[in-house]
């Protein structure tokens, strides 16, 4: 009975793991494109702002949650790796601050100036600024992140085998 028992919360484990790994990494993928097109988008920072940011952050709302899920039953397994986990995790969320960096002063002085007629060199000005200021360092970030992310999802499919193994058992 107690073998049944074990059974059952592994296999438990090995759903709650297999679930948030999955939408842990689609978030970061996600969020990473979003980001990463928003800070190479010109055309982006002369429309309304807020409709990316949005998209950004409805996507980070659950990704604490599924971070938290993810770390959590990873580390049970591999505590170095959970913590390659949470590393990426971090960076996601520093990416989307430095891409709100960009896009807020890519607009100008501002904020209520956004869509109304501006002087294209002015425009520019603005645009180029915000790629000192905050845009280079965005897209490196976004590209690093990549990297991490390339590199840790080998790893973390190991342990997604060995979730589905335990769930399929």
């Amino acid at each position: 009975m107690l073998r049944k028992i074990a059974a059952t919360i592994e296999k438990r484990r090995a759903r709650v793991l297999a679930e948030s790994l999955h939408a842990w990494y689609d978030t970061c993928v996600t969020v990473t494109g979003v980001c990463r097109d928003a800070l190479r988008d010109e055309d982006i920072t002369q429309g309304d702002i807020g409709v990316v940011l949005d998209k950004v952050d409805r996507q980070l709302f659950q990704f604490r949650n599924h971070t938290t899920d993810a770390r959590r039953e990873v580390r049970r397994a591999d505590p170095e790796l959970a913590q390659r986990l949470l590393d990426v995790s971090h960076e996601v969320y520093n990416l989307r601050n430095q891409m709100a960096r960009f896009l807020i002063r890519a607009q100008g002085p501002s904020p209520f100036a956004a869509g109304l007629p501006v002087d294209p060199d002015l425009r520019k000005a603005y645009y180029l600024n915000a790629l000192d200021a905050a845009g280079y360092t965005g897209r490196e970030i976004a590209e690093k992140l990549q990297r991490e992310l390339n590199q840790l999802w080998p790893d973390l499919e190991g342990l997604l085998r060995k979730a589905e193994q335990t769930i399929d058992s």
